[in-house]
């Protein structure tokens, strides 16, 4: 059956629309309780909290921070009700998921929670009852905080663990002892084939996946010479490490998380590359694995990674630990420092030159769009010395044995890679708070007579108005940007942002959006054409692929970080296991089809034998056309997507409610005076 609020969703009845963003609409309640009353629901139609994804959750909850902060500028009010009646028995009315923001001022006679009960009859609290209830909950013993994305707990406690995905959960110890280690003394750490084949189907999909590429690096990077720990913030799941693995030269020994290298498919690959198991403390924490099995593996693979370091090669480890959905980085953990002075141990007992660790800014446009852009930016390298590492430390890796680095020498490498990469991050308190400041950067070079022409331009624009923006205070974390300039670059995002615009849209001065260009027609018509020539070969071939992957990434438990993850996987192990069979049934219908394509094509009958006197040959090559075709085909499929999502944009500033205009023309105004 069919809600109420689905019908205003789709438009069959009217609302009065307060706001709306990814997964969530607000409008204003018909039957108001107070003025201002706002129901904000999830565009999915489902009846409880705990039915919604925890990206939903997270969303919904961006939605009423959002009701909030426009209800605030309207009744001049920071405080609010926000309540959800979750089931009929709760006063649920509509079995749709929606939360209640009301605002309150003084004296508007509404009342609090206590007001739906009568007042408990003594004022001695009662234990007894509270601690049978808190014990009940299964696991723990106490009540725990349900955060099933494990980000508000991190975001609130930089020690929190993150939470278990069901495959994170699946340790398979006995399998993960028998990885292979990497080789030291070779080009690659895994096997030569598969590693080069790997990482040429990586940039044959990557090319596909995003749009635009980029990278810099402050100092040269070289395939020879000392090892390199590479370092980045963590929000893009597999994205992240294999950015650094495509944009760098050198070759890398890789640490991963155990269950990546017992998966089916992706787990055959990773051992043939050589990766490292890795066992998290969530694991540990959680149950996963014993104490010992933990230390055992981890002691086992962060002594292969740091050899493959001190011979040279380049290694990615996250700080965090987790990949997340926040806007800034959480915590900064020392495993990094510490495997890279066991690297520089190593290093100095083999008389190899010393490792240096490198922070690397991971920038992605809208990270779980298809063809967005991706910039990665190497940073100063941070050099390591040999005062640094103890001569016991030295001799104890020298013969096999292990000695923990000096714990100041590990803080103050992480220290100073705490002091460098955050502000290679976007660095904001809130998505909210980045997209008005990469508004606010290409309001200003517009204003300049300037336009900000690609990813990594815009980055660098954002990172200057957001470190110069002024009474913003530099901290770990971000505190918040305030002040009524900011407050006007917000309203104005959140304005583009809600009809699929953003900076990018602005035209000429910065007070308006641009027109369409018509010089791009040409081109945009000449992609679709050529994408509907390759129609059939796209739909036969990446068909499969993009459903399997949206699925995957759609139904992971991962969270939004891991979406891209997925559909790049589906994308490269389509390629190889699916590409074969499409190429076989196409071979298959040639052959079958020879007798008319012949006069169809203007070809002699015996097209097919190509001169050898058997049709075998011609079949063959028929075989081997067919994969050139099938990435020719997903190369005018995303040339085709740019122009549709150029278009589309083109057409959604034309159709740009006049009234918002008005209202945007102003606040960019007052945003560039």
């Amino acid at each position: 059956m069919t809600t109420l609020f689905e019908r205003i969703l789709s438009g069959e009845i009217p609302s009065h629309e307060v706001a709306k963003g990814e997964g969530w609409y607000a409008f204003l309640d018909i039957f108001p309780r107070r003025d201002g009353h706002t129901l904000v629901v999830p565009t999915r139609p489902v009846q409880r909290l705990l039915a919604l994804t925890r990206e939903e959750r997270l969303s919904l909850m961006d939605g009423v921070a959002e009701v909030q902060r426009r209800l605030g500028h309207v009744f001049s009010t920071q405080d609010f009700t926000v309540c959800v009646h979750d089931g009929p028995l709760a006063g649920q009315e509509v079995p749709h998921v929606h939360v209640h923001v009301l605002p309150r001022t003084s004296g508007d006679g509404g009342g609090t929670l206590m007001a739906m009960w009568p007042p408990v009859a003594t004022d001695e609290p009662n234990h007894e009852p509270l601690r049978s209830l808190a014990s009940s909950n299964p696991g723990s013993g106490v009540m725990a905080t349900y955060d099933p994305s494990g980000e508000i707990e991190l975001a609130l406690d930089p020690n929190a663990v993150p939470v278990l995905s069901s495959s994170a959960k699946n340790m398979k110890i006995d399998k993960l002892l028998a990885a292979p280690l990497p080789t030291y003394d070779a080009s690659v750490p895994g096997s030569y084939i598969w590693t080069k084949l790997a990482f040429w189907m990586c940039r044959r999909v990557s090319s596909v996946q995003f749009r635009t590429t980029a990278s810099t690096s402050i100092a040269p990077l070289s395939a020879r010479g000392s090892g390199s720990m590479c370092c980045g913030w963590h929000t893009n799941g597999l994205m992240d490490p294999l950015g650094i693995f495509l944009q760098h030269p050198k070759e890398f020994v890789v640490g991963a998380r155990h269950d990546l290298v017992t998966r089916p498919l992706l787990g055959w690959w990773t051992r043939r590359l050589a990766v490292q198991p890795v066992v998290r403390k969530a694991e540990l924490v959680r149950g996963g694995c014993t104490e010992e099995e933990a230390m055992h593996l981890n002691g086992r693979s962060l002594l292969a990674l740091a050899n493959g370091i001190a011979h040279g090669f380049g290694c990615v480890l996250f700080p965090e630990g987790t990949s997340h959905s926040l806007s800034h980085m959480v915590r900064f953990k020392t495993g990094p420092a510490r495997t890279v002075l066991a690297a520089a141990a190593l290093a100095k007992a083999n008389e190899l030159p010393l490792p240096h660790l490198v922070p690397v800014g991971l920038h992605f446009r809208k990270r779980a769009l298809f063809r967005t852009d991706q910039y990665i930016e190497f940073g100063e390298p941070i050099q390591l010395t040999e005062d640094m590492v103890p001569d016991d430390m030295v001799t104890a890796v020298g013969q096999g044995g292990w000695v923990e680095p000096p714990a100041a020498t590990v803080h103050h490498i992480r220290d100073e890679l705490q002091a460098r990469l955050p502000s290679m991050t976007p660095e904001a308190a809130t998505w909210a708070e980045h997209r008005a400041v990469h508004l606010t950067a290409h309001a200003e070079a517009r204003a300049a007579g300037r336009r900000l022409t690609s990813w990594q331009e815009e980055v660098h624009a954002a990172r200057e108005v957001r470190d110069n923006w002024p009474g913003r205070q530099h901290s770990f974390p971000p505190t918040p940007i305030t002040g009524d300039r900011f407050e006007k670059a917000t309203e104005a995002a959140e304005l583009l942002e809600k009809h699929g615009l953003d900076g990018r849209d602005l035209g000429r001065g910065g007070r308006t959006l641009r027109k369409a260009n018509m010089a791009h027609l040409p081109s945009s018509v000449l992609s679709v054409a050529v994408f509907l020539a390759f129609l059939p070969f796209v739909v036969t071939s990446l068909g499969f692929q993009i459903a399997l992957g949206r699925l995957l990434g759609d139904s992971t438990d991962e969270g939004l970080d891991a979406r891209t993850s997925y559909q790049f996987l589906a994308a490269f192990f389509g390629s190889l296991l699916i590409w074969p069979l499409i190429a076989a049934l196409w071979t298959g219908g040639v052959w079958a089809a020879q007798d008319d394509i012949a006069p169809a094509m203007g070809w002699s009958a015996g097209w097919l034998e190509a001169g050898t006197g058997s049709a075998a040959a011609g079949l063959a090559l028929v075989y081997l056309l067919c994969f050139p075709l099938f990435w020719a085909s997903g190369k005018s499929f995303a040339a085709a997507w740019d122009a549709w999502v150029d278009s589309r944009k083109a057409w959604l500033r034309f159709r740009f409610p006049s009234d918002e205009k008005a209202r945007l023309a102003r606040l960019l105004s007052e945003l560039t005076a």
